[in-house]
């Protein structure tokens, strides 16, 4: 239940454009749940706004194995 909250507070810091914030919750949530596919899909969108495209990318490959 506690990787809901993580992902959560992820998805307000994102829309906050707090990405730096985001992407920490989304880690967090993704170590409590490692198959959430939530918290991989929104760690590449958030990936994406902070310039960091290889990692991005890397979660997107991820989400479609």
């Amino acid at each position: 239940m506690q990787w809901r909250i993580k992902l959560f507070k992820g998805f307000v810091h994102f829309k906050q454009k707090l990405y730096d914030k985001a992407k920490l919750n989304f880690q967090e949530a993704l170590q409590l749940k490692e198959n959430g596919i939530s918290a991989k899909f929104h760690l590449a969108l958030t990936g994406i706004h902070l310039g960091e495209i290889t990692n991005a990318f890397e979660y997107t490959k991820d989400i479609y194995k």
